[in-house]
């Protein structure tokens, strides 16, 4: 595992975390927010999943719950109870799509040139149990907002991948 990766994930995963107690606060008007870091993520977990690339980075992040607790994120985020797996799924899209838009304008405030290297995917909803790859880590942070628990994932490369060099041109 490279170091650099997992500290460079670890840093990404502390300004989530960041960005999403703000999130928790602002607009979800929570009472309660409580992080913390270095946790195992339950099975059979879902939530809103988006690439961040550029600037010679490029790893995943996640914004999860379980089905109980994405419903009531949802319904706090809408202010509506009762919405169908549609709405949960746009709501954690969205959500997702917020947190990671704020972590990268946290980490490279300083650094225009940076900011507008940063790409931010489209997000993407999916259900089931969380399994990295060969040659993949996860840095994971859990944050109880209420009474709901969030899960937030950076998936990063932890080792040197060989790339047959056909498949680059």
């Amino acid at each position: 595992m490279s170091s650099a990766n997992m500290t460079e994930a670890i840093g990404w995963l502390s300004v989530m975390e960041n960005a999403t107690l703000m999130f928790s606060k602002d607009a979800l008007m929570a009472q309660f927010v409580d992080a913390e870091q270095n946790v195992e993520m339950p099975d059979n977990v879902m939530g809103g999943y988006i690439n961040i690339s550029g600037n010679g980075c490029s790893f995943e992040s996640g914004v999860l719950a379980t089905e109980e607790d994405c419903q009531k994120i949802a319904a706090m985020f809408v202010g509506e109870t009762d919405l169908s797996k549609e709405d949960v799924a746009d709501c954690f899209g969205e959500i997702a799509n917020i947190v990671c838009g704020d972590m990268i304008r946290f980490m490279t405030q300083e650094d225009e040139a940076a900011q507008h290297d940063m790409r931010l995917g489209l997000p993407v909803f999916i259900t089931g149990s969380f399994i990295a790859c060969v040659g993949q880590s996860t840095a994971v942070a859990k944050i109880t907002i209420d009474d709901a628990t969030l899960y937030l994932v950076i998936l990063y490369p932890s080792a040197s991948v060989i790339v047959n060099p056909k498949f680059l041109a």
